[in-house]
């Protein structure tokens, strides 16, 4: 009798047609990986060709390398150089050191998550990919790889003062947290002022997401637009905020997985924002997209937010998980 490691694959027991049929559902990077795991299998597929189309040729062969890498723990995914990298432990949001020198704020793909305390947070796509690769692969981990882990999605608090500027005190707290497969993201920040009541002069041009931005004098044929209301989530929410002290306003935005919620008090402005960064997935998915700026991609359309709360619930669910 063979052992298990030497039987033949029962799928390779199908007819050839059958098989050919079930081979051209496949994506070409599905193709192409499934092509890599016999000379049986990729006598019967070949080796699969990407697109030729440029972007979607592209997206195929990100797709290829993320699952080539899927269970390598000590490596990541480039997609600048189309390469795969050795992990850095070093290398986590609050001090950013990607191991390629084409993965930085200037890259066309691995950009950083712009969030309020930005200089003091970088939150990268290797990030994301590494901390949702390392959660699924669970406990066949090593101890050193835990603790990146740990690393990668602990909580950062900081303290920002701005009393040249606005003669302000801002805290902000960034807090990652991953459930069912999905990377999530808490931020508050809290703008003070010790001496004088606040105004709304004192979160000009902040911003939860890269659509919804405060900016306290508006261009009224703008915001009259039908075009851009959805872009005035964040306003609203500020001036309801105002004209009711101490009431936590809620809103979201309609293009991104994004909720957030905004109190006013005599003396601060508390601003606390959501998000649902998606799956381990490549940096062209539709979803990461919408959080940062690619100058070489239009604005992404491609992400309706139709259910207002549920990114801030999914988050809190994550909260019995920890207990």
């Amino acid at each position: 009798m063979s052992s298990p490691a030497n039987r033949r694959p029962a799928l390779l027991d199908l007819p050839i047609d059958l098989l050919r049929e079930i081979f051209d559902q496949l994506s070409p990077a599905d193709n192409i990986v499934f092509a890599t795991t016999c000379r049986a299998v990729r006598n019967c597929a070949g080796r699969g060709q990407f697109p030729a189309d440029a972007e979607e040729n592209q997206e195929q062969r990100f797709e290829v390398l993320a699952s080539m890498c899927r269970d390598m723990p000590d490596r990541w995914v480039c997609e600048e150089c189309m390469r795969l990298h050795r992990i850095d432990t070093a290398d986590t949001p609050a001090d950013s050191s990607p191991t390629c020198p084409l993965a930085d704020a200037y890259g066309r793909f691995n950009q950083p998550l712009q969030l309020a305390p930005a200089d003091e947070y970088e939150l990268g796509r290797r990030h994301v990919q590494l901390a949702l690769k390392y959660t699924r692969l669970g406990d066949s981990l090593r101890p050193s790889h835990r603790q990146y882990l740990q690393r990668l999605t602990a909580a950062r608090q900081f303290s920002l003062s701005y009393a040249w500027e606005k003669k302000a005190a801002i805290t902000a707290k960034v807090a990652p947290r991953i459930v069912d497969g999905r990377f999530l993201l808490r931020t508050i920040c809290e703008y003070r002022l010790p001496s004088r009541p606040v105004t709304r002069d004192l979160i000009a041009s902040e911003s939860v997401c890269r659509h919804q931005q405060f900016f306290p004098l508006e261009d009224g044929a703008w915001t009259s637009s039908s075009l851009h209301q959805d872009l005035r989530q964040f306003p609203r929410a500020v001036g309801e905020s105002f004209a009711s002290p101490g009431k936590e306003v809620r809103g979201h935005c309609p293009h991104c997985f994004t909720d957030f919620s905004v109190t006013t008090t005599a003396r601060s402005v508390r601003i606390s924002v959501w998000m649902d960064l998606g799956t381990e997935s490549s940096p062209l998915d539709p979803v990461w997209r919408s959080f940062v700026h690619i100058a070489e991609f239009p604005p992404v359309e491609e992400v309706e937010y139709i259910e207002p709360g549920r990114v801030r619930e999914l988050y809190s669910s994550g909260e019995e998980g920890e207990e």
